[in-house]
């Protein structure tokens, strides 16, 4: 199911909980559970916590993301406050297909760092780093 964008602005969308629950739209609070999710394996650190981990170090100022550390409990947290952050401080969002003709929805905010989840709301992708001159090539680290 792809989510229907044509009767609800972006940023409305993003910060507002009272449209949840309209057919084709998925509230911002149902879309992040799906970061919270339990991966396929006897830990108890959440897809958004274990996505959490490896974004973590890329920021050698840990002014972003923060410092990673604690219990997966404490990660998991941490991961869902970020995903907060972003979705409360949104900027950006945009409807697209990842390589396998996967839709995803992106959320940005001002300063490029982000969220994904399948169209649907159920399957948390990922954090995104802001967008940078060979970011692939230095690991995205910044």
């Amino acid at each position: 199911m792809m989510l229907d964008f044509r009767q609800e602005r972006f940023t409305g969308f993003v910060g507002n909980e009272e449209n949840s629950g309209q057919q084709g739209q998925v509230a911002p609070r149902q879309i992040r559970s799906g970061g919270n999710v339990l991966p396929d394996s006897n830990s108890v650190l959440t897809v958004g916590g274990r996505a959490l981990t490896k974004h973590s170090h890329r920021d050698h100022t840990s002014s972003w993301w923060g410092i990673c550390k604690g219990s997966e409990q404490d990660k998991n947290d941490h991961a869902f406050k970020k995903m907060t952050e972003i979705m409360d401080s949104a900027a950006w969002m945009n409807v697209h297909e990842l390589p396998g003709e996967l839709p995803t929805i992106e959320i940005r905010q001002k300063n490029g760092y982000g969220v994904r989840w399948t169209c649907d709301g159920a399957e948390f992708r990922g954090f995104v780093e802001p967008q940078m001159a060979d970011g692939h090539v230095v690991g995205w680290i910044h």
